[in-house]
């Protein structure tokens, strides 16, 4: 299996994760609110999904928590 890469937008109130495998090909999407709740269904998303490499925007510093929360879970976040 080729491996999938995530991908966070952040916005103030919420941040949008994006999978793709390894050619680019999207796999799936999903909008979360920035909140505990949020960053913890994510991570579930990601995990099934099997991702381990998520890059995250830090447009205005809103990624910041996203980063943290996703490095915690022992992600490879940047």
């Amino acid at each position: 299996m080729t491996p999938r890469v995530g991908g966070i937008d952040p916005h103030q109130d919420t941040f949008t994760v994006g999978i793709v495998d390894a050619h680019g090909v999207a796999i799936t999407h999903d909008t979360f609110d920035n909140t505990a709740v949020g960053y913890g269904a994510a991570i579930d998303l990601l995990d099934a999904h099997d991702v381990r490499h998520v890059g995250v925007e830090g447009s205005a510093k809103w990624g910041a928590d996203a980063a943290i929360a996703l490095a915690a879970a022992g992600f490879d976040a940047r």
